[in-house]
């Protein structure tokens, strides 16, 4: 899920391609991190004795990624928060691809 820049909002000549790039990395490492616990934590609700904690955790890691997606948008112009973002998640979806 990609935010949609409109050009009456920002010219087109104002972005460069560095800031469209982390903008839509940034996005799309939010978007994965979610997919990635929402799978977890189906997965776990289907075991017999699901594990409490690790739901918690899963439901806290989807619950930042819904609010650094506003977050995201408030900061689109930011490099350094772009750059912060694409760490953060990178980190994340690492962690959580290989939790399995």
């Amino acid at each position: 899920m990609t935010a949609t820049i409109r050009p009456e909002t920002y010219p087109a000549n104002t972005w460069t391609e560095a800031q469209l790039s982390d903008l839509e990395l940034a996005q799309d490492l939010i978007d994965t991190a979610f997919s990635i616990a929402t799978r977890r934590i189906y997965d776990e609700r289907a075991k017999r004795e699901p594990d409490s904690v690790l739901l918690s955790e899963l439901q806290r890691v989807r619950m930042q990624c819904e609010h650094d997606r506003g977050f995201l948008r408030w900061h689109m112009r930011d490099a350094v928060a772009m750059k912060v973002f694409i760490t953060k998640y990178t980190e994340t979806v690492n962690r959580q691809r290989w939790a399995n």
